[in-house]
């Protein structure tokens, strides 16, 4: 009875932790850490059926830069101090935030036979964290 008991133990033990080991839990996260946004979309894109790479990515990449503006202009109104916010900070930290879009770069992304696509992107954020802190200590 005893090695039933521990058998069990075992096979639930087993059963639990396979549902944490996930190959794409990297890729499955959205939001900033350390120095780095990661956006995600996933929507249907109406392309034409003659549609180039190049139309469908820059597309795709648009989508994920009015993202990441939205994030990084969500994160900045979340971590400036209030009594920072001038037209002079307004008009940099609009700059950090288009710099850093414009640095960004789409990491993956694909389309399937109905034109639902799924896209990560990557922008590097040091500079406008960086400089957020610089406005709030100074």
């Amino acid at each position: 009875m005893k090695l039933k008991s521990f058998l069990l133990f075992i096979i639930l033990t087993l059963i639990s932790n396979a549902g944490c080991i996930s190959p794409k839990a990297e890729e499955s996260w959205e939001g900033i850490s350390d120095n780095t946004l990661k956006i995600t979309i996933s929507e249907f894109f109406p392309f034409e059926d003659n549609a180039t790479d190049e139309f469908v990515k820059k597309q795709i990449n648009e989508k994920l830069n009015q993202r990441a503006s939205l994030i990084l202009a969500s994160h900045i109104t979340i971590n400036l101090t209030r009594n920072k916010i001038s037209k002079d900070v307004d008009v940099a930290i609009n700059k950090l935030i288009n710099d850093t879009i414009n640095n960004g770069k789409m990491v993956q992304y694909e389309c399937n036979e109905n034109n639902y696509c799924s896209a990560h992107g990557e922008y590097n954020t040091t500079e406008l964290q960086k400089n957020l802190e610089l406005i709030n200590n100074q």
